[in-house]
């Protein structure tokens, strides 16, 4: 429940910054400035997503949880909107992962 309401805020969040990016108020050099430090947290973000340190401890308990219970998929699904992936590669990551 915690990971659903984490996702759902992440979500929410990216959302309102968007939206705070296309607001008429803000000049170009401020909107530019904004993008450029999103851009630089994103690639931050996927560099630690897909780290040994954040990708050995999923694996072993995404394996735990696939070979006891079969519930590998709600786990990857988080995995996938942490990474920020486009829906068409979302979609395809997760036909070829099942």
């Amino acid at each position: 429940m915690k990971v659903a309401q984490m996702t759902y805020e992440l979500i929410q969040k990216r959302m309102a910054e968007k939206k705070r990016l296309s607001d008429a108020s803000l000049s170009k050099a401020e909107k530019d400035k904004l993008a450029k430090a999103e851009a630089e947290a994103k690639k931050k973000r996927i560099a630690f997503l897909r780290s040994p340190v954040f990708m050995y401890p999923l694996a072993v308990v995404g394996g735990l949880l696939s070979y006891l219970a079969g519930n590998m998929g709600p786990i990857l699904n988080v995995y996938l909107v942490f990474l920020d992936m486009e829906k068409v590669h979302f979609l395809i990551d997760m036909e070829l992962g099942f």
